[in-house]
């Protein structure tokens, strides 16, 4: 009989965990996306596309720093408690992205690749509830300050990650 071509497909990696862990790194490490690079393409200019996840008075707060006024400042110049904790946090993204792509191939365990998705998922929503808090402490001292696009592709990568972890619930794919 003939095989299914089906059957004969190979499976390097999946997509989803790959994608989510590449853009995961992306945000953990850049400050923009740049999208004026397509406009020999399109033919009008496009500005860049900045991934803060907060932006207040002026003071734009990434995953790995806020910068002000066009001055870079790292989270990890001095020591402090809220230096820490942006550290930890940036950790637990660059963690996320390491485990959504290692987890993507299909070489992996399942039950490994749950439990790295399950990890990486607690880890977001960590990231997603300091930066929510943050946002409220600063909403309630009355200065100006919105939600950058960083924050909604955190959310974004948040949904990405329940869908990738629901597909590896296949029964039979566990238990092997």
């Amino acid at each position: 009989m003939a095989e299914n071509s089906e059957t004969k497909k190979r499976k390097y990696f999946r997509k989803l965990p790959f994608i989510c862990g590449c853009l995961t790194l992306y945000i953990s490490f850049m400050a923009i996306i740049p999208l004026s690079l397509l406009t020999f393409l399109i033919g009008s200019p496009i500005s860049d596309l900045t991934l803060e996840i907060i932006q207040v008075d002026g003071y734009f707060y990434f995953l790995w720093g806020q910068i002000e006024s066009g001055t870079s400042q790292l989270s990890f110049d001095e020591i402090s408690i809220a230096n820490s904790i942006a550290f930890i946090l940036w950790l637990c993204s660059v963690t996320t992205g390491i485990f959504g792509i290692i987890g993507s191939s299909y070489k992996a365990k399942p039950k490994n690749m749950k439990k790295m998705g399950e990890l990486s998922l607690f880890f977001l929503i960590i990231i997603l509830i300091y930066y929510i808090s943050l946002f409220v402490s600063f909403y309630t001292s009355s200065v100006t300050v919105s939600f950058g696009p960083g924050f909604y592709i955190l959310i974004i990568l948040i949904v990405f990650f329940i869908i990738s972890g629901l597909k590896i619930t296949d029964y039979n794919e566990l238990e092997n």
